[in-house]
């Protein structure tokens, strides 16, 4: 009994630096590749200050961007040289948690090989697919896996992916795992164009795609309602039915800091920018001066920009508006978990711009710069128009005023 105790401790310590070793390799390479990234990303900082692309929330001019690519010593972004290092290590650590990230690691780094009808698999991305699906996908871990291929796989098949997917569907045994595959799906099939490749573009194709991407996240709201994903999805699909172009912006109201009301609805005939910011959101605070020019362009003209401020409390509110001094109107909504317009309406990022025309109706989310500046004035010019229609229009006769025969 002694010897066989002192056979399982000797074990024990003969072992235990192998995995240490292996945990601190992982993070000496996920660390080198963070290193890498951080270089790439400082001297693409600088060289957008050297051609002035200095917004950049703001897409370059093609001047600045082909000026930044004669310039750049990095032409592609440094995960690539990575393949090999992740690849080798998932081999040697196969069943460790490490070695499931490495897989996702590795489909993230594979170049984007189009073919007439999609991508072409490189080797070491299927025999990721293949260890994902059928080593890890019952893994309580699989969800970190989700994650990093959902954030940074900008080109592997749609084929190949939604196998993985399946495979975690029916494999696992968390509804929140389970929830997070079928929702994972489901945003394959509604942004399929980076999955099918440049050779399956058309209109008919895409489609049937959104068609089954909406078909996933309504099963995904029913069937998982109290699941981080079920309510995401509930969420897209309330989006989809009630507030697609074309379709009037759902009413709401609140109060701005002053606690006077304000109703969306009181800004018919105008043209309305509706702006989701909050002052901890970067991109929405970057893009208060082309509001503010915005503003200050279309003075006069029916048109107005309408925010529904998300910050935590008020005193953080007051702040920002004491700050930036915005000349149009604020609704104070509060916390975004919580606000009563953000919750109703499902919005999820910061910040959202929905453009309405003279009835309200959303023709335009998400431009910015030029392509917002040319759409308010044509939106404009449809409400300067129908406001003049409608002042020319004569009363109807009625019966009692037709004149005699």
């Amino acid at each position: 009994m002694r010897m066989h105790y002192f056979i399982l401790v000797a074990a024990a310590i003969c072992l235990l630096p192998v995995s240490v070793r292996a945990d601190e390799e992982y993070d000496k390479l996920k660390a080198r590749l963070e290193e890498a990234t951080r270089k790439f990303y400082a001297n693409e900082d600088e060289l957008a200050k050297k051609v002035g692309w200095t917004d950049r929330t703001i897409a370059p001019t093609s001047e600045q961007a082909q000026a930044m690519h004669q310039m750049r010593v990095m032409k592609e972004h440094p995960r690539f040289d990575f393949l090999a290092d992740f690849y080798k290590y998932a081999q040697a650590h196969e069943g460790r948690a490490e070695a499931m990230e490495a897989w996702a690691m590795v489909l993230t780094m594979a170049r984007c090989l189009g073919s007439s009808d999609g991508y072409l698999e490189m080797s070491e991305v299927t025999e990721a697919f293949r260890h994902l699906a059928q080593d890890y996908a019952a893994d309580p871990g699989i969800k970190k896996a989700m994650q990093i291929i959902r954030r940074d796989a900008p080109c592997v098949r749609l084929e190949s992916l939604e196998s993985l997917y399946k495979a975690i569907e029916s494999g696992n045994s968390d509804s929140e795992i389970i929830a997070e595959a079928r929702l994972a799906r489901g945003r394959m099939y509604q942004y399929s164009r980076r999955y099918r490749g440049m050779g399956r573009q058309a209109r008919a194709f895409l489609a049937a795609d959104e068609k089954t991407a909406y078909e996933i996240f309504a099963s995904v709201a029913i069937q998982f309602p109290d699941t981080e994903a079920g309510q995401e999805a509930e969420a897209l699909v309330y989006r989809k039915t009630h507030m697609q172009i074309g379709q009037k912006l759902p009413e709401f109201e609140g109060k701005d800091f002053a606690g006077n009301l304000i109703r969306l609805s009181q800004y018919r005939g105008k043209v309305v920018m509706v702006v989701f910011w909050a002052s901890w959101c970067g991109p929405c605070m970057a893009r208060i001066p082309e509001e503010r020019e915005i503003a200050t362009r279309f003075a006069g003209k029916p048109f107005q920009i309408l925010g529904v401020n998300s910050d935590r409390t008020r005193d953080a509110f007051r702040k920002v508006m004491a700050k930036e001094a915005l000349p149009w109107r604020n609704i104070f909504d509060g916390d975004p978990k919580t606000g009563p317009i953000v919750s109703a309406l499902r919005i999820q990022a910061f910040p959202t711009v929905f453009l309405l025309d003279h009835e309200g109706v959303i023709r335009h989310e998400g431009l910015y710069g030029d392509r917002l500046k040319t759409a308010i004035e044509d939106l404009i010019q449809k409400a300067v128009k129908a406001a003049k229609a409608e002042d020319s229009d004569e009363p109807l006769h009625t019966p009692s005023s037709l004149p005699s025969q």
